[in-house]
């Protein structure tokens, strides 16, 4: 984007809450928050490492009267900051939940994802129904249904291997059960939904 692509690196990690080790001979910063993120930027470079995956990037960082300037962008979202550019005042605001941890803001994240799929749930003539619903690219749901049949056997049903996903489920419903939907992302889930069945009380994790 043509307005700000760069900021302070000791300022903004400061006021996300990161601490900034430099390494002069290598010329690279490295910026470590809540022990859960961990990016390294190299002076001059398109490379950035998150979390030790390599990502490219259009803005590189600069040195300019002994101050380090990083990507804006990058470097707060990837600090689960929300950045918003005002063009009638030439502002950016950056914005992070205060007293929240990364797993917590990512856990209201996900959630806020999956909640359509909490309007499908619900108890019908001694079945339960529902449906996994949509996600955005690259998301995707880890469901079980757990149940104690009239024989006190376990039944497990794992919803995102046999349904599909905007693809009706209609199960038994048991002596006692419970529902557990979480919304993943390249192999970690954050957050979720949690029925008792058949009382259906409802917990939402993480948050």
């Amino acid at each position: 984007m043509s307005w700000f692509r760069s900021g302070l690196l000791v300022f903004i990690s400061e006021k996300l809450n990161a601490t900034v080790n430099w390494d002069a001979e290598k010329k690279q910063a490295t910026i470590q928050q809540d022990y859960t993120t961990t990016i390294q930027i190299t002076l001059g470079s398109d490379i950035v490492k998150v979390n030790g995956i390599q990502t490219k990037i259009d803005t590189k960082a600069f040195q300019s009267n002994n101050r380090i300037y990083v990507p804006l962008r990058f470097v707060s979202e990837r600090m689960y900051a929300t950045v918003e550019w005002d063009n009638k005042t030439n502002l950016v605001t950056i914005t992070r939940p205060i007293g929240k941890t990364n797993s917590q803001i990512l856990s209201a994240r996900y959630n806020k994802m999956g909640e359509p799929f909490l309007q499908t749930v619900k108890l019908v003539n001694g079945k339960l129904e529902g449906a996994l619903t949509p996600l955005p690219k690259g998301y995707y749901w880890g469901a079980t249904y757990r149940y104690k049949d009239a024989n006190g056997k376990v039944i497990s049903v794992y919803l995102n291997e046999v349904y599909k996903v905007g693809q009706k489920f209609s199960l038994p419903v048991g002596t006692i059960g419970s529902l557990s939907a979480t919304v993943f992302k390249d192999g970690t889930g954050y957050g979720g939904f949690h029925y008792l069945v058949p009382s259906m009380e409802f917990t939402r994790e993480g948050e």
